[in-house]
Formats: structure tokens, C-alpha cells, sequence
């Protein structure tokens, strides 16, 4: 083992970022890339304790050297590079010659039709929201009452809650997106503040922070630029809100929380932590390549088959059965059972943290994790090739006349993001979801219309 990995990791990661940086600007004159909000979080999760650390900037933070485990830390990290080098590749892959585009009049009034179109999805999915809010309160009561984490150990019926949660944040970016007259734009704009600070104050970061990451982008690459002191600024705001909201996390009920608590986590707080928070995944990482074949066989493919499976809605009264309990109840009969589980997250968690699993809680995942899971490191190239040339392909294409990729890029997008410390069933299910809840909207809507229609040519008659 090499006792400079970090520096070595450091330095050929710093590099490829400024050459890949630099490329990207140059095609397509801009930073604010679908590329990048995936790259960076990628590596904020996976790399970011190993590069502040190999420059001394973490004093509160020291691996433990001696440790065998150590070895698997420093085969993780150069995993993450080789990740991001695929993920250039790919974007290398997918650039094409731009086309100048002429806005005429006839182009003008299809981007009119665009946000229109989009902002009346916004409406759809804000109905919705509603909907499934009632939904968990008739199930749970008051929500108030509850801590985040109880949410995880079986309070109840979760189903509309968790509906609320995918639902809200997509409907807030199609609604600033698709907002064109300045009634429109002053009520997205207040649904937006209203369901970022819901979902940050009640601990949901990614839920927060993810979409307003993909807002942001969809913005600049629609409508105006932002300046970049607002944007450095709200990444200083993020790296310095993680560690206070994480601290409120263990305070209890959400009814339970006051200013002293926010006082506490406010003065505990520094950027240092929030390097060491999110840089964790690097350990989920690191023990997938140690189990893996070693300890429990590849799954060639299963915990993607099953990712679809479950994203078939269930609409009846009962709940599905836990897989956690059916998976513990099968190995108590058969220990292999653990090795098999189609999970990613339930899997690592069982294996690394068996008391949060019993609980119901978990230890997420990683986005480079699963692939290696099920194929190797063949299944790592593959994926990060492909992601790379898809959001390539994604940033080189003008969105404005194209109102259902831009609705899929407002409305599921960010659950992509949040697969690089989760499997990716957390893309999966929820982009389903929406897409199920827009089509019958979208026949709703229609029908509304055409009765609205009916109804005043029959008064003019």
C-alpha cells in the first residue's frame, strides 16, 4: 500500500478536473452543465475527505493507518477516478458541432407554448403534492409529533408521505421554470422558498438541496444567467448548512425543536464537518470492493431488475411486506440469503452496520458501488461511460423546444443526482412516479378543457 495514496489520488483527480473543466467550457460556454451537478456531488460524497485531507485541511479528522481496512480506502478512491475519467470519456464521446439557433417568431411563440405547457404540469404535480400530504396526515396525524428518523422504524402507513416528498420538490422547479407572467413568478417563486425550507429544516437535505441544484442549471440554460458571486455564495451557504441540519436531526420531534437548538447547531457547526459528513460514502465504497466477490458473489444485474420491479406503484389499502424483514427471516434458515439481497443499501447496511439494519435505518450507498456490485469493475466503465455521454448529449441539446425532456429534466432529473450515495432504484421509482402522475394529469387537464369548451358554446348557442 502506498502510504501518499491521497496525495497521488488528489493530484491526478485536480488535474483531470481542470482539463475536463476546461474542455467542457470550451464546447459548451458555460459551467452550469447537467454534467457537473452529477460530477460534483459524486465526488463531494466520495472524495471529500480525501482530498482536504491530503492537504492538511481537516485537523479534526485522521485515518486510522494501521488498519487493514486502510488498503480498501485507497482502492475505493482510485475507483472514483476511475469513474470520473469514464464519465469524461463519455461526455468526449457525445460532443457534436453546435448549431446556431435563430430565434424567429415561429420559435418565439414555441418556447411561449413550452412554459406554458410546463407550467401547467407544475400545477398537476402541485395538485398532487396536496393530495398525497392529506394522504399522510389522515394516515399519520400529525407529522409534527414525530422525529425524522421515526419515519424509518414503522410509524405507519408512509406511502403518502414519501408521495409528498418526490412529488413537492419537482413540482417547485416546474413551476419557476414554466412561470411566464409575473403572478405566475411570484407563486412558483414562494412554493419554491416554502418547500426548500420545509425540507431543509425537517432534515431532508437532498430533497432540498439536489433540486435546487438542477433548478439552478435548468434557469441558466433557459432563461438568465446568474451571477457568480450568487452562486459561490450559495455553495459557502451549503457546505455551512449540512453539519447545522444534521445536528437538528438527533434533536427529536420536530414539535420539540426552538431557537436554542438552532443557537447549539448553528456555534457547533464549521465547513470542516461538512467535508467529513459527505465525504463518508468513501467507506461504503471501500467495503463493497472488500466483500465483493470476496465475502458474497456479484449480482449480475439484479439489484437494477429489481429497482423496476418495485417502481410498480401499489395501490392497494395494505402495504407491501418489508423486504428487510422478509431478507432477516430467511437467513436466520439460510445465512447465504444476506449475500443474494437484491438491495444495495439493505445489503452494506446488514453487513457493516447490523444494529441500524435491525432498525430500519441505513448507511446509503454509492452510485459506483452498484455497478461494481453487480459486474465488476467492467460494470463500472460501462456505466460511467454511458452517464457521461448521456448528460453530454443532455447539455447539447436546446431544450426549449423540447417541452417533454425539459419536464423530465425539471420534474426527475435531481433523483439521478441523489443515486450517487444511494442505489439507483432512488432514480428509478420516483422518476416512474412523476411520469405516471404528469400522463394522467396531462388527461385530466384535457378533459377540464374540452368540457370548458362545450360548456360555453353551448351558452353561445
Amino acid at each position: 500500500m502506498n502510504k501518499n495514496w491521497e496525495m497521488h489520488v488528489s493530484t491526478v483527480f485536480v488535474f483531470w478536473a481542470l482539463f475536463f473543466v476546461m474542455c467542457t467550457y470550451a464546447h459548451f460556454k458555460t459551467f452550469y452543465l447537467f454534467i457537473n451537478a452529477y460530477i460534483i456531488p459524486l465526488c463531494l460524497f466520495h472524495l471529500g475527505i480525501v482530498i482536504p485531507n491530503a492537504y492538511g485541511m481537516l485537523s479534526n479528522f485522521k485515518w486510522d493507518k494501521s488498519s487493514s481496512f486502510h488498503m480498501w480506502l485507497e482502492y475505493a478512491s482510485w475507483y472514483v477516478v476511475l469513474s470520473v475519467a469514464c464519465i469524461g470519456v463519455g461526455v468526449g464521446l457525445s460532443m457534436k458541432n453546435k448549431k446556431i439557433i435563430v430565434v424567429s417568431d415561429g420559435i418565439r411563440f414555441k418556447i411561449t407554448q413550452t412554459f406554458n405547457k410546463l407550467y401547467l404540469d407544475g400545477i398537476g404535480l402541485l395538485i398532487a403534492s396536496v393530495i398525497f400530504l392529506i394522504m399522510a396526515l389522515i394516515s399519520l396525524g400529525n407529522l409534527f409529533a414525530y422525529s425524522r428518523a421515526d419515519f424509518f422504524h414503522g410509524v405507519g402507513d408512509t406511502r403518502g408521505l414519501g408521495l409528498f416528498m418526490m412529488c413537492l420538490p419537482s413540482a417547485a422547479i416546474v413551476l419557476m421554470i414554466g412561470a411566464c407572467s409575473r403572478k405566475e413568478k411570484i407563486f412558483a417563486a414562494t412554493i419554491s422558498l416554502i418547500t426548500f425550507a420545509v425540507f431543509l429544516l425537517s432534515g431532508y437535505r437532498s430533497a432540498a438541496l439536489f433540486p435546487a441544484l438542477v433548478g439552478v442549471i435548468i434557469w441558466v440554460k433557459v432563461k438568465n444567467k446568474i451571477p457568480l458571486v450568487v452562486s459561490l455564495s450559495a455553495i459557502l451557504f451549503v457546505l455551512f448548512i449540512i453539519p447545522v441540519i444534521g445536528m437538528l436531526r438527533s434533536v427529536g420531534p420536530y414539535n420539540e425543536m426552538n431557537t436554542q437548538h438552532f443557537k447549539k447547531s448553528i456555534q457547533k457547526a464549521n465547513i470542516e464537518n461538512s467535508f467529513i459528513e459527505l465525504g463518508s460514502t468513501i467507506g461504503v465504497l471501500a467495503h463493497t470492493l472488500r466483500l465483493v466477490p470476496a465475502v458474497d458473489d456479484y449480482r449480475y444485474g439484479i439489484t437494477y431488475v429489481k429497482s423496476f420491479r418495485d417502481s410498480i406503484p401499489n395501490i392497494m389499502p395494505e402495504m407491501n411486506k418489508s423486504y428487510r424483514k422478509e431478507s432477516s427471516n430467511r437467513a436466520m434458515l439460510d445465512h447465504k440469503v444476506i449475500g443474494k439481497m437484491a438491495v444495495p443499501s439493505d445489503w452494506i447496511t446488514y453487513r457493516i452496520a447490523p444494529d441500524k439494519y435491525h432498525k430500519g435505518e441505513g448507511v446509503g450507498f454509492s452510485a459506483i458501488g452498484e455497478p461494481y456490485l453487480n459486474f465488476g469493475i467492467v460494470g463500472v466503465v460501462i456505466f460511467f461511460l454511458s452517464i457521461g455521454y448521456c448528460l453530454g448529449r443532455l447539455d447539447d441539446s436546446y431544450l426549449l423546444d423540447k417541452p417533454n425532456l425539459l419536464l423530465f429534466l425539471c420534474a426527475m432529473f435531481w433523483f439521478l443526482i441523489r443515486t450517487v450515495r444511494n442505489d439507483f432504484s432512488n432514480f428509478i421509482k420516483p422518476a416512474i412516479f412523476i411520469f405516471i402522475i404528469v400522463v394522467i394529469w396531462r388527461f385530466t387537464a384535457c378533459a377540464l378543457l374540452k368540457n370548458l369548451k362545450n360548456n360555453k358554446l353551448v351558452k353561445i348557442k
